[in-house]
């Protein structure tokens, strides 16, 4: 009875492993095969351990690695791809990686099975390749310039500035009002009399027109 209880109190409770998968969520972690920063935003495989059962997972420890430095545990070669932490949410050509790793069998890496050119495309350098794209747009407007350049044997911009002249109005060439001609004032005084004088022809005229048009009437009757 002595020597079976010394035995389980000797024994230590084993370690529990878990793995999993990810996007990194910053650059403050750093890879357990290289000693390198793992960018932001690049797939990394994480080594979770716990003392026991019994620790919480919230003490649990874990030992992050890039893609390429990740040595494929006995474990994952065992267990369906479902239960490998994280596996479902990446994207399907990662997912593609990780099986093609995983059928190198344990201890496998990467980086040695495939080498490091091709271990770039888990995109350890996403804002390098953001900042290509733009200058890939850049040489892509130059060439449809030269195109156009070649075809017309015009400079596209030279064009450009021909029309925007041609489309603004010449203010010299635009029409002016008539001017008045201005008269003395002797001519003014003149002009002033005769119209008057019209109007009161073109009253007496009306009035005329009027008892005319009255006596016609009453010999009509």
């Amino acid at each position: 009875m002595s020597t079976t209880s010394t035995k389980m109190t000797d024994e230590q409770p084993r370690p529990i492993i878990t793995y999993c998968i990810e996007y990194a969520e910053s650059q403050n972690s750093k890879c357990a095969g290289c000693s390198r920063t793992i960018p932001n935003k690049s797939l990394r495989c994480g080594e979770i351990s716990r003392k026991s059962k019994k620790e919480k997972k919230q003490l649990s420890k874990t030992t992050w690695y890039h893609f390429k430095c990740f040595p494929v545990p006995a474990l994952l070669t065992k267990l369906p791809l479902e239960q490998f932490r994280g596996y479902p949410t990446i994207q399907p050509k990662d997912q593609e990686r990780v099986q093609k790793l995983l059928k190198q069998g344990v201890g496998a890496t990467w980086v040695e099975k495939f080498g490091s050119s091709n271990a770039k495309k888990e995109g350890d350098d996403a804002e390098a390749e953001s900042e290509v794209k733009p200058k890939k747009k850049k040489r892509d407007d130059d060439k449809a310039r030269d195109m156009t350049a070649e075809l017309t044997g015009q400079n596209p911009k030279a064009m450009k500035r021909k029309n925007e002249q041609t489309a603004r109005p010449d203010k010299s060439k635009q029409a002016k009002p008539a001017e008045v001609p201005k008269l003395p004032k002797s001519d003014m005084s003149e002009v002033a009399e005769i119209s008057k004088a019209i109007q009161s022809s073109l009253a007496s005229s009306k009035k005329t027109m009027a008892l005319l048009a009255d006596k016609k009437k009453k010999q009509q009757k």
